[in-house]
């Protein structure tokens, strides 16, 4: 499932440390990792801007051409050097490229806002902008010739630009995926029928517009991307399964038309194909920074290739030698000294997927163990779960969980870290010392998302969030799930609306939830299942996604909670069930965590490059820490 709505972590805040571990990504600058395609090493690594989501060689090889969709702009890069000759700026998010047979052109597709843009490279100025009409774009194409570019414009058809004159003309054609063969005769369009939940592809006569072949594909999954190799013999389409489960790639002969193909290991999204020009080797992005590298004729993985971040697409040198990797960059967790407010050191974990024109951002959810030995984090699109020594900050394993996990907890005897897995309806259970994974599957009764987790003082319970889809304001069947720990099973179900937040009180008796369908913090016994008690806290509806943040004091007398929506920290009195204050903090507060001797607030911000501090006693924001990225998952350790 393609999963765009945004979901933070609950973190509870260990009672000791004075590190705060801030999970953070997105916004730092992107590299390009240099691969010799020959003996798999990598030889150099060069930074460009924000968000590298696509490169492409010059015709000779010597110039390199990287988009920075977030920093609006095209990188020049020297290929010999290595070093940045020119910046390139261009008004919209720039995913896409491709270059003019005589290297004279440079053509993107942009996003936001949908259009075609060229470039000038002999004087690095943009000279013509066409507008389109679809803002998913995946498909990008040139004939042979340079004449003409082809770009998926939705159901408004195939879009066809004169390179000479910009004119915009559009084929019947509604596709999501198109290439050119060599010969530039024929266009191989993916199209997507969504009310049948199946796909073909279409063969069209480049030169009439007719349609030629079509070519029915697997039902149940959805294909988008579709590449040719360079001497025309195969094309290779990217389908992923419409119900979750096991994308693939499917292979078609462009002389028989026959279909085979291959499935692609669990949890594994299927990006862009770029080829060796000889034909032989395809490499294929995955998930994360994962490149594998395939034979054509034997359709046989042989490599795997893991850049710095998320892989964009890849770029192969005109002789074959150099694989070159864009990566839009990775998630970190920083750690900052709370006392001096500054960081000591950033440790990277897991990638931020980009595949051709669309991108998912990482949510990592953030938690320490009870003896302080440890922090995990949650990767949302690598679908990994991290640890990490919290001595020497560095990290000890990645281990595959669910789809798109999102919150976590650790149990109090540090055995056993669960993970919500919002795409796979499950929790992921992870033995902390073999890092063993087992899988509670949720009730499909209940079907939905697991958004937040929380775990009793004594570790018996784990409560699991179990959100809607989308907030249909009334009737969503959402619920908070009780689990035994002991069997991993389900034992009981409180029904919430869109519940954003849970955190168990320090006595394990209580069990606070922020839900609603307005602001309400909801009291549940965790001896009967039953809520004791509501308090509205704002007049704001949720959104999609549903979002929220929550922690209790160390004293159990104050709860403070985030929304996502108001930007607000909400402050409760626990005795009283009452809001004591409404602080006003960042664009949209995520995680909250409060300092062991409960002196201070500290807040995330999906927004905002930096963590807000408050003064508990004062409620008045009195710092921030930058992190130069969005910060997510907050929680303290030790030094």
């Amino acid at each position: 499932m393609l999963a765009n709505f945004l979901a933070l972590v609950l973190l509870a805040s260990p009672a000791f440390g004075s590190v705060a571990y801030i999970s953070n990504c997105c916004n730092h600058p992107s590299t390009i990792s240099v691969f010799r395609t020959a003996t798999h090493a990598q030889i150099a690594q060069w930074t460009v801007g924000l968000d590298a989501t696509s490169a492409v060689f010059a015709p000779d090889g010597t110039k390199l051409y990287v988009s920075d969709a977030e920093s609006k702009s095209i990188s020049v890069i020297q290929v010999s050097t290595g070093d940045l000759t020119a910046t390139i700026p261009v008004a919209g998010l720039v995913e896409s490229l491709l270059i003019s047979p005589d290297g004279t052109r440079l053509y993107g597709e942009s996003i936001d806002p949908s259009e075609f843009v060229a470039i000038d490279t002999t004087t690095n100025t943009l000279i013509a902008t066409v507008v389109l009409q679809y803002t998913d774009i995946y498909g990008f194409a040139i004939s042979p010739d340079g004449r003409e570019v082809y770009s998926s414009d939705g159901s408004a058809g195939l879009a066809v630009i004169d390179t000479a004159s910009f004119a915009l003309s559009t084929l019947p054609v509604p596709a999501s995926g198109v290439a050119v063969t060599p010969d530039g005769k024929f266009l191989y369009t993916t199209i997507l029928e969504t009310s049948e939940s199946t796909g073909n592809l279409t063969i069209v006569n480049a030169n009439t517009g007719a349609v030629t072949q079509t070519i029915p594909l697997a039902p149940g999954y959805f294909p988008y991307l579709v590449t040719i190799t360079p001497d025309g013999t195969q094309a290779w389409l990217g389908e992923y399964k419409a119900t979750g489960g096991a994308s693939r790639i499917e292979v078609v002969s462009t002389s028989t038309f026959a279909l085979t193909g291959f499935a692609l290991p669990p949890n594994s999204f299927p990006g862009n194909v770029v080829f060796s020009p000889n034909s032989t080797t395809a490499y294929l992005t995955v998930s994360g920074g994962q490149v594998d590298e395939y034979k054509v004729a034997e359709q046989q993985l042989v490599a795997v290739t893991t850049s710095a971040g998320g892989a964009g697409t890849p770029a192969i040198s005109p002789d074959g030698t150099l694989l070159i990797i864009p990566n839009s960059g990775g998630s970190a967790l920083t750690a900052i000294d709370a006392a001096t407010e500054k960081p000591l050191t950033a440790t990277g974990v897991g990638s931020m997927e980009v595949f051709n024109s669309f991108n998912s951002d990482i949510f990592g959810g953030v938690a320490v163990s009870a003896d302080g030995t440890r922090v995990y984090l949650t990767n949302y699109s690598s679908q990994t779960l991290s640890a990490i020594d919290t001595a020497s900050k560095k990290l000890i394993k990645s281990v595959p969980v669910g789809s798109e996990p999102l919150a976590l907890v650790v149990s109090p005897d540090n055995s056993k870290v669960y993970v919500a897995n919002s795409s796979s309806d499950s929790v992921s259970v992870i033995a902390t010392s073999t890092f063993k994974v087992e899988t509670i599957s949720l009730p499909g009764a209940l079907y939905g998302y697991p958004s937040s987790i929380a775990i009793t003082p004594d570790g018996t319970r784990l409560y699991v969030s179990v959100n809607n889809l989308q907030p249909d304001f009334g009737v969503a069947a959402c619920y908070i799930l009780a689990i035994d720990t002991s069997s991993n099973q389900v034992v009981n179900s409180t029904r919430i609306h869109y519940p954003m937040a849970l955190t168990v009180s320090p006595d394990g008796t209580t069990l606070y939830v922020l839900g609603g369908e307005t602001d309400t913090l909801y009291t549940i016994s965790t001896a009967t299942n039953e809520i004791t008690n509501e308090l509205k806290l704002s007049d704001f509806s949720p959104e999609q996604p549903v979002t929220g943040g929550i922690a209790i004091a160390p004293n159990g007398a104050e709860l403070f909670a985030t929304d996502g929506i108001s930007g607000t920290v909400f402050e409760v009195n626990l005795a009283t069930n009452t809001l004591l204050k409404e602080i006003a903090v960042g664009q949209q507060p995520g995680s909250v965590a409060v300092t062991p001797d409960g002196a201070e607030l500290w807040v995330t911000d999906l927004y905002e490059t930096s963590a807000s501090i408050i003064n508990v006693a004062s409620g008045l924001v009195t710092g921030a820490i930058p992190l130069g990225n969005q910060s997510f998952g907050i929680a303290f350790g030790p030094q």
